[in-house]
């Protein structure tokens, strides 16, 4: 299965991969992108540039 942005962002907004001290900054980029105000792919990038571990695929699907 490839990597699924959405399902990246929804592991980030259950806490995963989250360094300490950004919860608040991931917070912000994830509320952006609920009310539409960045693309799925804008918020993706914001969270890899601010330190977040996110998954990039799935294995075994």
């Amino acid at each position: 299965m490839e990597y699924n942005p959405v399902d990246r962002l929804n592991s980030a907004r259950q806490g995963m991969g989250i360094p300490p001290g950004k919860e608040n900054r991931v917070m912000i980029i994830l509320d952006r992108w609920v009310k539409g105000e960045i693309t799925v792919m804008q918020a993706d990038r914001e969270l890899e540039v601010a330190g977040v571990k996110l998954p990039k695929s799935k294995e075994g699907d």
